[in-house]
């Protein structure tokens, strides 16, 4: 009997100044909870829908992963958090429509909650909000890229180590997390017929 891997997938999403232009990007980390490697992309789009982008992340971050998987999203969007916990069920059931002001309209980015809804028939997905204290940093330990300023270079594609925990810091609730299933996985017995 196969064991289906764990994931942590932080996203984010955002605007980068440039001159002529603002670009819109979107970035993922796929981090397994029984492995240290990680797996970060980031890339760049013509939107200006800040939803938009950061559905882009977890649609790409969910298309990522080769088997069937049970993925903890961390994402600082409520617009993901509320859409995969409240909308998706009725958005789906309603034949991708929701009322607004009395009347039926399509849902926005449709093509991207559906792309979100078809990944969620092979993986298990939860969700966690990240909340972001005034200065738009991260209150809980997350990957690099979350705590980087909005224009600083990010490889498209990047395997890094983990972060060192900090002796001083109690474990969050990624560690223990981490340590749950470590330990769920400790305790598996081998599959036997007739036992």
């Amino acid at each position: 009997m196969r064991h289906t891997p764990h994931y942590l997938l932080f996203v984010q999403a955002g605007f980068e100044n440039s001159k002529s232009q603002p670009r819109g990007f979107w970035q993922f980390s796929i981090e397994p909870l029984h492995d240290a490697a990680r797996l970060e992309v980031k890339d760049f789009e013509d939107q200006r829908s800040i939803e938009r982008l950061e559905l882009l992340g977890l649609v790409r971050g969910l298309e990522a992963l080769e088997q069937p998987s049970q993925v903890m999203l961390v994402s600082t969007s409520s617009h993901l958090n509320r859409g995969l916990r409240n909308g998706l069920p009725v958005w789906r059931d309603s034949g991708w429509e929701w009322e607004r002001f009395g009347s039926m309209a399509p849902v926005r980015d449709r093509d991207l909650w559906q792309r979100v809804d078809h990944a969620m028939r092979f993986h298990k997905v939860k969700s966690r909000f990240l909340r972001a204290d005034d200065s738009g940093e991260s209150i809980i330990p997350s990957p690099h890229f979350l705590s980087k300023p909005a224009n600083s270079p990010t490889p498209k594609l990047e395997r890094v180590s983990p972060l060192p925990l900090q002796a001083e810091r109690k474990p969050g609730w990624i560690e223990r997390m981490r340590a749950a299933a470590s330990d769920r996985q400790k305790s598996r017995r081998p599959f036997a017929i007739g036992a």
